[in-house]
């Protein structure tokens, strides 16, 4: 199978992400018909592509720093005839778009990736309109779960993952807890922090979840770098996959992981002093906001798949680092 089918393939899986509880408490509930939606480091563009079915007629758009990463769900929207959707390679700090865009952004899954998050919030406040909303999930590995055979090694392996995540400066496993913090420090009012588990307890995910946690540790991206790093040799990281195999098959095991979900709005400017008089500044109705410019420079149409997106490396797909992030397409795993 090519690495673009593969990617459609992802995003077909994965859209459903969208539908599911681990959006509901994060951005869902606030979305409306006609709005204009920013999910900034969209990855594959899994959840991206799901959302455009909560605001259509009106805009989501995906932007991520790894321009090849989304190449997938262009071809997926292409084949799909998906409306309202672009997708455009966008750094967090800076986004090319203009003051006051969208109505409402997500960052899922990504705070945890970047050394300043608080930064890259303010970023996303600049390009909220008055009374935007943003929601924001990331992993807290605070708070893991683990249940069932062999529990030292399987601890020993997320304390591996840490390590390299932390010296690599991969993630941050500890952002769930600080979510909050980030988007007072950002500007955002009304700031509403939550808490949430992503559970693994029935057969059929237990044994997905054990097979990919073992096969994590003999993937080279995982297992090279550990060893390297003196963190663990190739005899340890075969006895923790040997571990995760057995737990994925025992009827006692179980897994969940703990997020963050925090959901904020910019604040309202109330009044404007204009030429020496007050004026009111409130949400304009939608029909008048449809109008503004998105942005300053053109995102990719969905439905025209860019050559040059194909070409710019072939392994790119990979940059998703599928040995740190489960198999819904997140950190917590």
């Amino acid at each position: 199978m090519g690495l673009l089918r593969a990617s459609v393939e992802l995003v077909q899986t994965d859209t459903r992400l969208s539908e599911r509880n681990e959006l509901r408490g994060v951005s869902i509930p606030h979305l409306k018909e006609g709005m204009w939606l920013l999910d900034c480091g969209c990855g594959v563009g899994s959840i991206t592509v799901g959302l455009i079915d909560h605001v259509r007629p009106g805009l989501v758009v995906g932007a991520d720093r790894a321009f090849g990463g989304f190449r997938g769900a262009i071809q997926y929207a292409s084949e799909h005839e998906v409306a309202g959707l672009e997708f455009i390679g966008a750094d967090a700090y800076a986004t090319p778009f203009r003051d006051d865009t969208f109505d409402a952004a997500l960052a899922h899954s990504m705070l945890e990736t970047l050394d300043r998050p608080s930064e890259a919030l303010r970023e996303i406040r600049r390009v909220l309109k008055p009374a935007g909303v943003v929601g924001v999930a990331s992993v807290e590995y605070g708070g893991l779960l683990l249940a069932g055979p062999s529990l030292e090694l399987l601890q020993n392996f997320y304390k591996i993952r840490q390590e390299l995540w932390l010296r690599n400066r991969i993630a941050n496993p500890w952002t769930g807890r600080n979510l909050r913090a980030f988007l007072v420090e950002a500007g955002f009012s009304s700031v509403e922090a939550s808490a949430r588990y992503i559970p693994y307890g029935d057969p059929e995910a237990v044994k997905r979840f054990g097979m990919d946690r073992a096969s994590d540790c003999q993937d080279p991206e995982f297992a090279e770098p550990a060893a390297e790093l003196n963190f663990a040799d190739s005899v340890t990281l075969q006895a923790i996959a040997a571990a995760w195999s057995r737990w994925a098959t025992d009827p006692r095991s179980f897994a969940a992981f703990a997020w963050g979900n925090a959901i904020a709005w910019k604040q309202r400017c109330k009044k404007a002093l204009l030429g020496g008089h007050s004026r009111e500044m409130v949400d304009k109705k939608q029909d008048q906001t449809r109008s503004r410019p998105i942005p300053q420079q053109a995102p990719l149409k969905s439905g025209l798949l860019n050559e040059r997106l194909l070409e710019s490396s072939a392994n790119r797909f990979r940059s998703d680092r599928r040995h740190l992030i489960s198999g819904d397409g997140m950190f917590g795993g």
